[in-house]
């Protein structure tokens, strides 16, 4: 989850059409990219870097990717987190993902968080300045990994992402309500609590460069941590189909609640035509969804 690449002249999100005389070197590059991120990903053996999911998903056939770093100030040091985050789109309204990450703990070991699997049910993308996106998705961790960023437990979640576009997709707002939970594996209680996130995406100047800013209730994938945190960064779309991010987190302390923690995660997105209608380049626009008004 989390504020995917989009087309916001579309009004699908922040991915911008180009000339499809550009589309071999954009996809030979998302490849590379792609191929390289899942490389390391092996070497090297939350979600994305904004937290507040919209209502689209990527066109049918093709593979969404992301992958980001996390550095968090631990014990006087700046510890690395990598996580990544793949979804593929089967049909024109609904998406499958699967997430995970490993990163560098406090005593030099390695911490590896919980995998997690979600499907995103989408109803209908936004019309500019018209009727709202509106989707649903629902997803579980495991209880798998190890070190200060894993917790052994069960976890899930149901959110409803709705996404508005205004002035030619220049400003996106999205909000999330939902649930989530978690059941330890040990003799601990379980929690559940509301979720909610209210994002909202400004061009700054040019569609291809993107202010961002939200609040939320915690992370969804880790409903044992701060129940408030709030984001703020910048995204460049450097093309249909990669687009990076850097941002900063600000989330109240589990240790004081009178102390605010912080990270800062920098993360790229890609799209893959993986097996798009006749091998066609995937629309810009994304899926239309189960209905489209």
């Amino acid at each position: 989850m989390r504020f995917a690449m989009i087309n916001p002249k579309a009004v699908e999100g922040t991915r911008l059409p180009r000339s499809r005389r550009t589309h071999a070197r954009h996809l030979r590059t998302a490849v590379i990219l792609g191929a390289g991120l899942l490389i390391l990903t092996l070497t090297n053996t939350a979600e994305a870097v904004f937290v507040t999911d919209d209502a689209r998903i990527a066109d049918y056939g093709q593979i969404e990717g992301e992958t980001w770093f996390d550095f968090l100030p631990k014990g006087g040091r700046v510890l690395p987190v990598y996580n990544f985050l793949f979804n593929v789109v089967p049909l024109n309204w609904l998406e499958f993902g699967a997430s995970g990450g490993i990163g560098w703990d406090t005593d030099d070991s390695v911490t590896v968080l919980n995998p997690g699997f979600q499907s995103k049910l989408l109803v209908t993308r936004p019309r500019d300045g018209g009727a709202p996106g509106l989707s649903a998705l629902a997803g579980v961790t495991f209880p798998v990994g190890r070190g200060s960023q894993y917790h052994e437990a069960w976890s899930g979640y149901a959110i409803v992402p709705v996404t508005m576009s205004l002035f030619d997709g220049w400003w996106l707002w999205h909000a999330n309500l939902g649930w989530v939970g978690g059941w330890p594996t040990a003799d601990a209680p379980s929690r559940h609590r509301f979720f909610w996130a209210v994002g909202t995406e400004i061009a700054l100047g040019h569609h291809d460069w993107r202010f961002v800013l939200e609040s939320f209730a915690g992370d969804p994938l880790d409903p044992f941590g701060a129940e408030i945190a709030g984001q703020t960064g910048i995204r460049w779309l450097t093309s249909d189909y990669l687009n990076l991010d850097v941002a900063v987190t600000l989330e109240e302390s589990l240790d004081d609640s009178r102390v605010v923690d912080w990270s800062i995660q920098v993360g790229v997105r890609f799209l893959i035509d993986a097996f798009t209608r006749g091998g066609r380049p995937g629309d810009p626009e994304g899926a239309p969804g189960m209905f489209l008004w």
